[in-house]
């Protein structure tokens, strides 16, 4: 069972004091998990970035499953697909300024 003193142990002490006695395990997420989490983030974006971020999640989603990241798979996801997106919008008005 997950209790204070097990915090203590397995943590340095001024993280343990940190947390109250009340401590909750949040379960791993599943495969599924993070298939549904990330159907639901690419909802949320803007049209013109969801193809982007759908090959970036399947470039990295299996990877995140084995790794156990959990929601930073996603963060590391959209922010790949913003870099990508920022240096193409560069690039295309690179081109326009220099024919």
């Amino acid at each position: 069972m997950m209790t204070a003193e097990v915090v203590a142990d397995r943590i340095p002490r001024e993280l343990a004091n940190r947390f109250n006695s009340d401590l909750i395990k949040i379960p791993d997420l599943r495969p599924v998990d993070y298939h549904r989490i990330a159907h639901e983030a690419e909802r949320n974006l803007p049209p013109y970035l969801q193809e982007l971020f759908r090959a970036e999640v399947k470039r990295r989603i299996q990877g995140a499953i084995d790794a156990r990241k959990g929601v930073r798979f996603l963060e590391e996801c959209i922010m790949q697909v913003l870099k990508q997106s920022h240096m193409a919008q560069r690039v295309e008005s690179e081109s326009i300024l220099n024919p």
